[in-house]
């Protein structure tokens, strides 16, 4: 799932949910800002589906924090502000970029007015033209210099992608409609997602089988899914001031955290 790399760079197999995160930073570049990696720092690779809920508060079965949600990929990119650039610096600092230089829409990115690159093959009389802001292992940022910071995306980019997860996540709690919608967007992602055989010898010789995934951006549509069909509770925060979505584990529960709980009664105490 990982962007390809060099043999002699590789740090994992490729058919493998694994994807990786670094440092990143915003740069802007010919009046567009982009999301890259600060020079000098290495890739750290991880499992997204190995992430854990958080852990529960003694008080109720919900974190403390409402921030301890972001210990989860999927909810973490649900729960984003994205009108906070901190936010979005947060989110790919802990998880990566999406990886939408493999996501079929953002191919040939062109969401505003762009330069185009026009190519001529010898061998072939067609001209392919590609965005300006096609983010793949053609068009990467030309500065860096190890395989991994070659790759950026467009702060632009990113948000786009991001508000049409959480557009995802909102249509699924709607009526048929909704959902219907909900279904397309599902089915758009993880029709290109698919488990595959693996064969390993250690610790022991054994056969075991990962979800092969092209994205980050793919695999938080697929971990949606997964709880979808587990009967997984998404509900939204009722504290005015949160209202966002978390994973409950009783059917009461109201608050994504014993924070916000205990905010929401102080406010309700303000007010009577």
């Amino acid at each position: 799932m990982r962007p390809d790399s060099p043999k002699e760079e590789e740090f994992l197999p490729l058919q493998t949910t694994s994807w990786y995160h670094s440092k990143y930073t915003l740069k802007e570049n010919n009046g567009i800002v982009y999301l890259v990696a600060e020079g000098g720092t290495k890739p750290e690779p991880y499992q997204p589906l190995e992430a854990q809920p958080p852990k529960k508060n003694n008080r109720n079965s919900q974190p403390y924090y409402p921030e301890e949600w972001n210990c989860l990929p999927h909810i973490n990119l649900a729960r984003l502000d994205l009108n906070n650039q901190n936010d979005i610096l947060d989110f790919v600092n802990r998880w990566g970029l999406l990886g939408l230089w493999e996501v079929k829409d953002y191919r040939y990115w062109s969401f505003w007015p762009y330069e185009r690159f026009i190519m001529i093959h010898k061998d072939n009389p067609v001209v392919k033209t590609f965005s300006y802001h096609y983010i793949n292992p053609d068009f990467m940022d030309g500065r860096s210099r190890s395989h991994h910071q070659r790759y950026r995306e467009p702060l632009d980019a990113f948000i786009k992608a991001a508000q049409e997860y959480q557009n995802c996540i909102t249509l699924l709690e709607g009526d048929a409609d909704d959902k219907s919608d909900a279904q397309d967007l599902l089915n758009k992602y993880i029709s290109d997602c698919h488990p595959t055989a693996w064969y390993i010898t250690e610790p022991k010789e054994q056969w075991t089988s990962h979800w092969q995934s092209p994205s980050l951006l793919h695999t938080c549509y697929l971990i949606r899914w997964m709880d979808l069909i587990s009967l997984r509770d998404y509900k939204r925060c009722k504290h005015k001031t949160c209202r966002k979505i978390f994973i409950a584990e009783r059917p009461n529960e109201r608050y994504c955290s014993f924070r916000c709980k205990e905010n929401s009664k102080r406010l309700r105490n303000y007010h009577k």
